[in-house]
């Protein structure tokens, strides 16, 4: 009686633990797609970085460039 309650909880547990074709398919596709705009956006992400960098730097020189003109109106 009790092997009969194991074998039967054993494979219920099998049955209900496997993952369709089509459901993995499914997922094994989507999960590409997310790495995929993952990059994406990792790349954007590091243009726009480099981007707001570069104009800060621009930011700063204007900056000194008013400075310096201020001083020397002064």
């Amino acid at each position: 009686m009790k092997t009969k309650f194991t074998i039967i909880t054993l494979l219920l547990i099998t049955i209900t633990s496997c993952v369709s074709p089509k459901v993995y398919k499914d997922l094994e596709d989507r999960y590409a797609t997310l790495k995929k705009e993952n990059r994406n956006l990792q790349s954007e992400y590091d243009d726009l970085l480099v981007a707001k960098n570069k104009a800060e730097n621009e930011l700063k020189s204007v900056q000194d460039d008013y400075n310096s003109a201020i001083t020397d109106r002064n």
